[in-house]
């Protein structure tokens, strides 16, 4: 989990030098006065938040149950990042209720602090999920974390989530909230 945390941090770290500080606003940046750079360096940091948000939601169930938090508490694992899409009250409830992500086209955020927020607290529950699960003894792990380790395992490598991103980019074009 390390290493593929540390390779999505280098992916972020990548996109945000491609943008110039007079641009990093904390209101966001306008997509339609940004130079093309820009443009591209926030829709990479747009897409590595929703290949992130996938593979979140992929073990949303294992993350819920790796916390100490009570059944019926969902909302307070879930309800930051989901409050960060700015998503209607009633699609956090069919989230909630459904364990199954909305789509985003046209939700992504293109202010960089809201955007790092969003990458942070997934890769923190991704990470907190694994190093729950490594201290408790290896024949209660539960059979999702050592999909999920497996999973993460395949993604070791900067260039796979490179090329999972490029294909996702390629799949869902107008991610974000505003585009040209």
């Amino acid at each position: 989990m390390d290493v593929f945390i540390a390779n999505t941090d280098k992916l972020r770290d990548y996109y945000y030098e491609k943008i110039p500080k007079d641009a990093k606003r904390s209101d966001g940046i306008n997509m339609l006065k940004a130079s093309d750079e820009v443009i591209m360096a926030i829709r990479g940091l747009q897409y590595l938040g929703y290949y992130l948000y996938r593979i979140w939601f992929k073990y949303i169930q294992l993350i819920l149950d790796s916390t100490d938090i009570v059944m019926g508490a969902k909302s307070k694992v879930m309800g930051p990042i989901l409050e960060i899409l700015d998503i209607s009250d009633k699609d956090k409830q069919h989230i909630l209720t459904n364990l199954k992500p909305v789509p985003l086209i046209n939700r992504m955020p293109n202010n960089l602090d809201i955007l790092n927020n969003f990458i942070n607290a997934i890769q923190k529950q991704l990470a907190d999920t694994a190093k729950y699960q490594e201290v408790i003894e290896p024949s209660a792990r539960d059979k999702m974390y050592r999909e999920m380790i497996a999973f993460i395992y395949k993604k070791d490598k900067l260039e796979t989530v490179i090329e999972d991103i490029t294909r996702l980019k390629l799949l869902i074009p107008g991610l974000g909230k505003s585009h040209r």
